[in-house]
């Protein structure tokens, strides 16, 4: 009895404004890196741990970071063996109750969200996964559509890919996450997603149904869609196994579908900008 009250107040004191560390990753992204800085620090919840991690950026990133660094709890600038090396980094030196990754250019949708974000933890008693939508923006930040999660499963992430949730639009208890496996150059958020869903005992989930995350299309795996495409079923054979991996190859037509849609956007983007100048 002694063992389960301190348990169910140690829970309650936890679930209690956390402290939500908030990583940003990125590699001369001098374009979007200020703007995502600023919306984070911004939040109107302050119990917030900024970590950047800087893969040696050569651009004038590191000057912008500077600008900020009084406000930013640790950021470092050195080369990594890639993104997925860089998000480990970013990891270990987290000391927050929640992890969560946003990347130059990313950002929260309000000012607000992440104060609602922590309401939602508290009334759910601290959970050890919240996960909610993700606003898609085009490389120009024209607002594509809504992406909103599927239930965060194995048989979900089988199916669908990363397509069950986006990566931005996830908080995790630090507690329980893992590292990246850094074998994969795109997918290596796929593989982790497993890693989450085989911690033991089973992660209990939360899915909000707002947008947690501004989402900026044009990263490493958006311009790689083929190689992204490859490592998906690479992914998907090792976690669940060849039987799987052949299920699941028709379900690859949805991001197809999507690519092509995006392409036809940008397309239309490109020529509107075009005809202003």
């Amino acid at each position: 009895m002694v063992d389960e009250y301190l348990t169910n107040n140690l829970t309650t004191l936890e679930c209690e404004n956390p402290l939500i560390s908030i990583v940003t990753v990125v590699f001369n992204g001098i374009e979007h890196i200020e703007q995502t800085i600023q919306n984070i620090l911004n939040q109107d919840y302050k119990s917030i741990e900024y970590i950047i991690i800087d893969g040696g950026s050569t651009d004038g990133t590191i000057d912008i970071i500077r600008r900020y660094e009084n406000r930013i709890a640790h950021w470092n600038s050195e080369f990594d063996d890639g993104i997925y090396d860089a998000m480990n980094k970013g990891i270990c030196a987290a000391t927050g109750s929640y992890v969560m990754f946003l990347n130059a250019g990313d950002s929260f949708p309000r000012r607000e969200t992440l104060t609602q974000v922590v309401k939602e933890i508290e009334e759910n008693n601290c959970p050890d996964v919240v996960y909610g939508s993700a606003n898609i923006l085009s490389e120009y930040g024209k607002l594509l559509k809504e992406l909103k999660p599927l239930r965060f499963t194995k048989f979900n992430l089988t199916l669908f890919g990363t397509r069950t949730v986006c990566h931005q639009s996830v908080l995790i208890k630090k507690s329980i996450t893992p590292l990246y496996s850094t074998d994969y150059k795109l997918k290596g958020e796929l593989a982790w997603y497993y890693d989450i869903l085989n911690v033991k005992p089973s992660p209990r989930s939360v899915r909000i149904d707002y947008p947690i995350s501004n989402y900026l299309l044009g990263g490493v795996s958006d311009t790689l869609f083929t190689n992204d495409i490859l490592e998906r079923l690479q992914v998907v054979a090792k976690k669940k196994g060849i039987f799987a991996c052949l299920i699941v190859i028709p379900f690859l037509l949805i991001p197809i579908v999507f690519r092509v849609k995006r392409i036809q956007v940008s397309r239309i983007s490109r020529k509107k900008r075009l005809r202003k100048q």
